[in-house]
């Protein structure tokens, strides 16, 4: 059975893989055809189905259809600043957002996308709105679709090209796009939350991993504590702070040690009183031994007592 699943596993991706080849021979046409209508129509449900239509192919096309013509740009200056196109634009951009593993010469065309839209977005969505307001006070489902796709297209973005805003001259463009996905991760939402949380447990997995690679036992001191990450349990483990060893001492550096650095010596420990028939007797001296008719006392003083 398990030689059967297989062959029919090959002969499967063997066949996606001989279509998407032919697909792409002819892919140019339809590529002119989808650019003609979302150029020319004036159609809102022909442009909406030519939209979906161009999203089903984003993922898989060659790279040059996207990166090399005018399609980003109509999609965020055209259709993602028109309020009925927005969501589909918003999915369109989506996916080539989520890409990863790009030739570095397409490497500046993604960060002007990225760019793009959070400059469509800012005249769209105020930066110091509140997102979980509008998205419980409007209730429209549009607008609450629009939410979660911004999400998708921001964790997208961040997860495939974070390295590429790292940088001093993005970096306050990357904390505005941070600013965004905070203000959406509070939106009362789990489709919203579990996208957000998404993104937060792989960043901080990737913090955590870099901190690893970069010192070696891996662990960071917090408020006295060593807190070290185990990636495979998703855990902070704590242990408290091993103490430092002293320095070997030199014999003829001990041999002449100063007054203020000889070992105190140990006081002895304090012995209890004893009771016996005699009363009780000072601490530190040994008791001297008893005789038959002090016994013989102490038998009977305890059985008074009990």
């Amino acid at each position: 059975m398990t030689r059967i699943g297989s062959r029919r596993r090959r002969s499967t991706q063997a066949k996606i893989r001989t279509l998407k080849e032919s697909l792409n021979t002819e892919f140019a046409e339809i590529f002119k055809l989808c650019i003609f209508v979302l150029g020319a129509s004036s159609r809102p449900q022909l442009i909406s189905a030519t939209l979906r239509t161009l999203k089903a192919f984003l993922s898989w096309i060659p790279l040059g259809y996207l990166f090399e013509t005018d399609l980003i740009r109509t999609l965020i200056e055209r259709f993602f600043a028109a309020a009925q196109f927005r969501n589909a634009a918003l999915e369109c951009l989506t996916e080539i957002a989520s890409l990863a593993d790009l030739e570095p010469k397409y490497d500046q065309k993604v960060v002007q996308l990225y760019v793009g839209v959070l400059q469509a977005l800012g005249q769209v969505v105020p930066p110091n709105a509140s997102l979980a307001s509008a998205f419980e006070a409007t209730g429209r489902e549009a607008d609450q679709t629009f939410v979660r796709r911004l999400a998708l297209f921001f964790s997208g973005f961040f997860k495939a090209h974070l390295r590429l805003v790292e940088t001093r001259e993005q970096g306050p463009l990357l904390l505005d796009g941070l600013n965004y996905l905070v203000r959406i991760s509070a939106v009362p939402d789990n489709e919203v939350f579990q996208i957000c949380l998404d993104f937060w447990h792989a960043s901080v997995y990737s913090v955590t991993s870099r901190h690893r690679r970069a010192s070696s036992p891996g662990m960071m001191e917090v408020g006295g504590f060593l807190v070290e990450f185990d990636p495979r349990a998703g855990l902070l483990r704590t242990s408290t702070r091993p103490k430092r060893a002293d320095p070997p001492r030199d014999r003829a550096a001990t041999a002449t040690t100063t007054p203020s650095s000889r070992p105190l010596r140990q006081r002895a420990p304090v012995a209890s009183p004893v009771v016996s028939a005699d009363g009780p007797r000072r601490a530190g001296r040994r008791p001297t031994p008893a005789s038959s008719s002090s016994s013989t006392a102490a038998c009977s003083v305890k059985r008074d007592w009990s």
